[in-house]
């Protein structure tokens, strides 16, 4: 009723209140509206007379209000859908959270290409909410902001760079070793490799030696007796 009360008060302020019938107040009954409309038909017209420009003004507006109206119920190619319907469709998603996406899309891009874009969206939807595993996995703030969004990219832009070095590193181990790291499991397991060597007592230098390879057979002889008389 508020709301109501709220534009019946301004068409009276414009002079329009006998345009309007209380039928909806708790206060208004039969014999009230029948008066109340007997009193706007038996009216006598105003003497003011009303200036021709705001005749032309009514014109000008009434003819905006129509082509509003034929605007939004024209049917829009290549969706088959007015724009009132459109908005109907996105009034019932008015509980859906809002995902703050760039797609960086140009302004002169046509429709099309943006339609096509979103249809890609849809079809990678299950792989987002469905997965085992996405890249947001963990992530559970629930409010987006300008400052989440600056943390974010400075987080990401340093995990990138992390990552750029453990590629360079695992090159490298690959290349000195020989031990192929693919993924983080097997750096992981490298890592424990490496660590253990570095802790391990350091084999003679001859063993490296390969013009001289009789030490590393007495060697390894000896362990090897070594072994079988006490064995594990």
């Amino acid at each position: 009723m508020a709301a109501l009360n709220v534009v019946k008060t301004r068409l009276e302020n414009e002079g329009l209140g006998d345009f309007c019938l209380e039928m909806h107040s708790q206060k208004a009954n039969k014999r009230q509206v029948l008066d109340e409309l007997n009193h706007v038909l038996n009216k006598q017209p105003s003497k003011n007379r009303v200036p021709n420009e705001v005749y032309g003004q009514i014109n000008v507006i009434r003819e905006k209000l129509n082509t509003y109206a034929e605007k939004i119920h024209e049917i829009r190619e290549p969706y088959e859908k007015t724009v009132f319907e459109v908005h109907g469709i996105l009034s019932k998603l008015e509980e859906v959270p809002e995902l703050m996406v760039d797609f960086n899309i140009a302004p002169n891009t046509e429709l099309e290409s943006i339609y096509r874009l979103l249809t890609d969206l849809e079809r990678y939807r299950n792989s987002v909410y469905k997965s085992d595993f996405h890249p947001w996995e963990g992530f559970n703030d629930e409010s987006y902001s300008l400052e989440l969004k600056s943390k974010v990219k400075i987080f990401l832009t340093d995990l990138s760079k992390q990552i750029g070095n453990i590629l360079k590193l695992a090159s490298n181990i690959e290349e000195t070793v020989g031990l192929k790291v693919n993924t983080l499991t097997d750096l992981k397991k490298t890592i424990a490799v490496l660590d253990m060597a570095i802790h391990s007592p350091m084999p003679p230098i001859a063993w490296f030696d390969k013009n001289n390879i009789t030490q590393v057979i007495a060697d390894a002889k000896k362990l090897s007796r070594t072994l079988l008389l006490f064995p594990g």
